[in-house]
């Protein structure tokens, strides 16, 4: 799944954690999508904001 949102997934005032989260956690429930791909730029994209997203609820 890609994900294209004409700026930054991580900026949080673009997008609000609460639906990165719910975005993240849909993807890890569905049996069909392998892979999640965003668009962010640089600075939004911190090891933090990873580990959080990446890690099990």
């Amino acid at each position: 799944m890609s994900i294209y949102n004409g700026g930054s997934f991580f900026n949080e005032e673009e997008i609000p954690l609460e639906v990165q989260e719910e975005v993240c956690r849909e993807v890890e429930r569905s049996s069909s999508i392998e892979q999640l791909i965003v668009e962010s730029r640089p600075e939004f994209v911190t090891d933090d904001r990873i580990e959080l997203l990446t890690s099990p609820p």
